[in-house]
C-alpha cells in the first residue's frame, strides 16, 4: 500500500469556522493525526504501508511560502510513518536534494509546469518509486547517482 498526498495538503484548513494555516501548531497536530489514522487503516489487513514525501513546486510563480509549508507536511508524514512503522519513499530528497529542487535528472525535465511530474521526467520518478518498492531492503532509500539541473 502506498499513500501519496498532493498539494491541497498544504492549504489552510477550516474547522468549525476557524481557519488554521499550514505549519501552525493545530495544523501540524491535525495532519499528523489524520495521516497516522490513514496509515493505520491502510495497514489494518497486515499490509506494509509506504508514504511518499512531497517536493515543493519549483516554478517561480508559486509562492515561496510553499517551501516551508511542504516541509511541515513532510514532517507530519514522517512522524506518522514512524508512529505506524510505515516506510518513507522520499520523493522530496530525490527531486530536491539538500533543499535545492532540480529541474531535471539525467537530462529529463521533471515537472514541465514546475508542479506536475510529466513526460520522461515523470517516468523517471515513477520508475524510481517502483524500484524503491521492489527493493525494500535498500530503504531508507538514497537518491541514485545522477546529473541534475537545479532551479536558481
Amino acid at each position: 500500500m502506498v499513500l501519496i498526498l498532493g498539494f491541497p495538503a498544504v492549504q489552510d484548513l477550516e474547522v468549525n469556522g476557524v481557519w488554521h494555516a499550514p505549519c501552525s501548531k493545530w495544523w501540524n497536530q491535525y495532519y499528523r493525526s489524520e495521516v497516522t489514522e490513514a496509515l493505520r487503516t491502510l495497514g489494518s489487513s497486515g499490509a506494509h504501508v509506504w508514504v511518499t514525501t512531497a517536493a515543493p513546486p519549483a516554478a517561480f510563480y508559486f509562492p515561496k511560502s510553499l517551501v516551508a509549508q511542504t516541509g511541515c507536511l513532510n514532517r507530519a508524514l514522517v512522524d506518522a510513518a514512524t508512529l505506524t512503522q510505515s516506510s518513507i519513499l522520499d520523493v522530496d530528497a530525490l527531486v530536491c536534494p539538500k533543499g535545492r529542487c532540480q529541474e531535471s535528472i539525467d537530462g529529463k525535465l521533471l515537472r514541465p509546469d514546475g508542479f506536475h511530474y510529466a513526460g520522461s521526467g515523470g517516468l523517471l520518478v515513477a520508475r524510481w518509486l517502483v524500484h524503491q518498492l521492489a527493493n525494500p531492503l535498500s530503504l531508507p532509500s538514497s537518491v541514485p547517482p545522477h546529473s541534475a539541473t537545479s532551479n536558481p
